[in-house]
């Protein structure tokens, strides 16, 4: 079937369906430009079809072909290995008559059409998420737990950084977490990298700041947190993390 927005939806024809295929990659890729994910941040295939494609205010983001994939396959999804309760669910919106919560509040389900806009080549999310009183307090400011980090590794404290505790991204933060598993002993950046889930080669690759942001403190305390924090090798190729513990 194709949604036509003028006559509504119609079947294809055999010929018409061999023409025509999802570029599932491609879609995958403008969705996280327009949430703001990292593209170091790795992508899993869930099941066939359903996909983790990173994380937007803290919540997984699964894409899907149609609902009804998410429907059959939600306990692997949302309760198996990885957990991804609360997630944001992206799919296109079906045909046909669906109840008005499928996923019965386990996720929250974005219609493809209704939350983007195609503009060029590049997908825009229309209406930022709207926070309630528990989003507030769940994005509320941490205090240090791990060494200068914060108990999700998503804030950084340095003495001397004037501007606050620096908020890190999604990348940055498994980086850090990666780090600080193995403080005790320098490592390759290959196996930080792969640790902390990221296809990069090196670490300093996420925190590398476009020449539009330059200056911008919310951008560069992540990377003064970097050089400040991380013990570089370089003829060795080995990082470690060091800080004063006083």
């Amino acid at each position: 079937m194709v949604q036509c927005p003028d006559c509504g939806p119609f079947r294809l024809d055999p010929a018409s369906q061999r023409s025509w295929q999802l570029d599932d990659e491609w879609l995958i890729r403008k969705l996280r430009g327009a949430l703001g994910i990292a593209s170091q941040v790795s992508i899993t295939c869930i099941v066939d079809g359903v996909w983790d494609i990173g994380r937007y205010r803290k919540r997984p983001v699964v894409v899907a072909r149609r609902i009804d994939l998410v429907e059959r396959h939600g306990l692997q999804i949302f309760h198996g290995h990885e957990p991804r309760t609360q997630s944001w669910v992206i799919t296109p919106r079906p045909l046909g008559r669906m109840p008005q919560d499928p996923l019965a509040g386990v996720a929250t389900w974005w219609h493809l059409e209704d939350r983007f806009a195609l503009h060029g080549m590049a997908l825009r999310l229309l209406d930022d998420v709207h926070e309630d009183a528990g989003d507030v307090l769940r994005d509320a400011i941490p205090v240090a737990i791990n060494g200068p980090f914060s108990d999700d590794f998503q804030w950084v404290y340095l003495d001397d950084w004037p501007h606050g505790p620096i908020r890190l991204t999604e990348a940055q933060a498994r980086l850090f977490a990666a780090l600080w598993k193995h403080r005790n002993q320098a490592q390759p950046a290959e196996f930080l990298m792969r640790a902390a889930g990221l296809s990069s080669e090196k670490p300093m690759d996420v925190f590398k700041i476009k020449a539009a942001n330059r200056g911008d403190p919310l951008y560069l305390g992540p990377l003064q947190a970097y050089e400040q924090l991380v013990s570089r090798q370089r003829r060795l190729g080995l990082y470690q993390l060091a800080w004063d513990q006083k």
